[in-house]
């Protein structure tokens, strides 16, 4: 029964530190402006999270989608030669 208790301890430490570092390089990709890098890391944390991680994962994830639109919003604008409207969309985030 201890070897079972202290397996199952194990596991539980072993799949924390995995979703914490889902998140935590998910942060490290939001930083560098790479969104997509982020909302994939956050998606991860998200579906093997729980309680509060999960609630920090999902807010993270919104963001970078967030983020993710606007800088293409803002792309698209300075594409299409619309300079001021690029500068609001970039001035967003």
């Amino acid at each position: 029964m201890r070897r079972f208790t202290i397996l199952v301890f194990v596991l539980i430490n072993g799949i924390t530190a995995r979703c914490q570092s889902f998140i935590q390089d998910g942060d490290r990709c939001f930083d560098s402006g790479d969104y997509v890098c982020a909302i994939s890391y956050y998606q991860n944390a998200f579906k093997n999270e729980t309680g509060k991680d999960k609630q920090i994962a999902e807010i993270k994830l919104t963001r970078a989608k967030w983020c993710n639109e606007r800088i293409k919003y803002a792309n698209q604008a300075f594409n299409e030669k619309k300079y001021s409207s690029a500068k609001e969309e970039y001035q967003k985030f």
